[in-house]
């Protein structure tokens, strides 16, 4: 006998986050023509370490003081990604058996997928040049994530820290470009039953928990330790609300944009009054190319606001993935900037250990790992509405302002370069001209008497000290005019 429930969108949305998606599958058949939605549950067994938190109504009701009403009724889909380094390759490659649900984190896999095949450039299977061929798409683990209230600072008292809701068990999913070093790692979260501007809070500030063995670790210390991945650059987030844009008010848009939990009471720093997202904010489509949805881009976060997206989980998937892929493909390039400005700094923090070999060695490594992320550089999207929102998200991520820091530190290394250069050439000079001196004033003595070979020897040294001295002077006034 099966019980089929006609039920509001908000009321699956609630039904999702209490089932917990991530040990289901969604299927959707028509009953008397009627689409339906039903799930399947996955049957896992866990380890103690892998364990999930089944019961995720919990993760709703749990702390209900720390939660604004607010957002106890908001149930968004998110995207948390963070740009990462790869260091150890063999433990990407190693096989875990973490027993993770491949159904939901594979569809997301295959939209990204497409996207990357149909989005830009050309399709055909024979096309592998470009940043196509370059990217592999591969789920590593789940992880049980929490989060807690933030570590405040307190002269009289130690500051308590709570924790929000409980552990929730989240895929995580790794994007490699396999010409070099970067990934982005991205963590999918639908119908999120934890509180949204709290958990984005958390991102910002680096303060991303898992659980392992009972005991709260950072998320990024998990990820080091076990797959050798490091941050590089900043996490971002993509996030789907299902509602128009008239019925969210201003200031928790703001809290969402600036990474902030949203306080009701206006505690806290009280109200956003940034002018670029107060103007930005006036729009009310914001930077959407279409007026199906209002869309907000601020530093590290993208929101869409829309209920035209009130479908299965599966075509959510395929509609987010769209946005999705272009936040991927950006952040692919802030973790190159990234990656080539901390090398830059570390390089020329240790400049006085390291020998004029050595040097140019370093320089040439960073400069050519640099050159790699070329392909994700301005990349040409089929459609130009999709150009624009490329380049929206771009100008909101400042991807042009880290790609000229990163420029003005590395025309100091070209300039080292050109230095180091100069003066191996002017040693060089310095060796080979008193080498020509000596060996001409001997062919000189032996065609004189050789009582007379003492006196040009003399001459010859005096000369020489006179060459270098000149040599020395005119170097320090190529210098000094170089400092000017």
């Amino acid at each position: 006998m099966l019980d089929v429930l006609r039920i509001s969108y908000q009321g699956l949305l609630t039904y999702q986050r209490e089932l917990g998606l991530l040990d289901y599958d969604e299927c959707q058949i028509l009953i008397e023509d009627m689409p339906t939605i039903f799930y399947l549950q996955i049957e896992k067994q866990h380890t103690d370490n892998q364990r999930p938190c089944y019961n995720k109504i919990r993760s709703v009701k749990s702390n209900l003081h720390l939660i604004s009403v607010k957002e106890q009724s908001i149930i968004p889909d998110i995207y948390i990604q963070i740009p990462i380094i790869r260091t150890e390759t063999s433990k990407l490659d190693s096989e875990y058996n973490y027993d993770t649900n491949p159904f939901y984190s594979n569809k997301i896999i295959k939209a990204l997928e497409f996207r990357t095949n149909y989005e830009a450039g050309d399709p055909s299977a024979h096309n592998t040049t470009g940043f196509k061929s370059r990217i592999k798409r591969q789920l590593l683990t789940s992880v049980n994530l929490q989060i807690f209230t933030e570590t405040t600072l307190s002269l009289n008292q130690p500051s308590p820290v709570e924790k929000i809701g409980e552990a929730l068990e989240v895929p995580l999913i790794l994007s490699s470009d396999m010409l070099s070093d970067c990934g982005v790692l991205t963590i999918p979260i639908h119908s999120c039953p934890l509180p949204i501007s709290q958990l984005i809070d958390s991102m910002s500030r680096n303060q991303l928990m898992v659980v392992l063995d009972n005991k709260p670790i950072a998320l990024l210390d998990h990820i080091a330790n076990t797959f050798g991945l490091y941050k590089c650059g900043a996490p971002k987030c993509f996030i789907t609300l299902f509602d128009e844009r008239k019925n969210i008010d201003d200031t928790y848009i703001s809290s969402l944009l600036f990474g902030e939990t949203y306080y009701e009471d206006n505690t806290g720093l009280g109200k956003v009054v940034d002018n670029k997202i107060i103007h930005m904010l006036g729009l009310e489509y914001g930077i959407a190319q279409y007026n199906y949805a209002s869309v907000y881009c601020y530093k590290n976060a993208v929101i869409q606001m829309t209920s035209r997206f009130r479908t299965s989980i599966n075509e959510r998937i395929i509609q987010e993935s769209i946005t999705l892929f272009y936040m991927e493909l950006i952040m692919f390039e802030e973790c190159a900037i990234s990656n080539v400005e901390n090398n830059i700094s570390n390089f020329l923090n240790k400049l006085d250990y390291y020998n004029n070999s050595t040097v140019l060695s370093n320089i040439n490594s960073i400069l050519s790992n640099y050159a790699k992320s070329s392909d994700f550089w301005d990349i040409q999207m089929n459609y130009p509405s999709s150009r624009k929102s490329v380049e929206e998200i771009r100008n909101a991520f400042q991807i042009s302002k880290l790609r000229e820091d990163v420029s003005k530190k590395k025309d100091t290394l070209l300039n080292i370069c050109t230095i180091r250069d100069t003066i191996l050439d002017e040693t060089e000079g310095y060796f080979i001209s008193i080498i020509g001196i000596i060996v001409a004033a001997f062919s000189c003595a032996d065609l004189i008497n050789s009582s007379h070979s003492r006196q040009i020897l003399g001459f010859v040294l005096l000369l020489v000290c006179i060459f270098i001295a000149l040599r020395l002077r005119m170097n320090r006034e190529i210098r000094r005019s170089r400092i000017k």
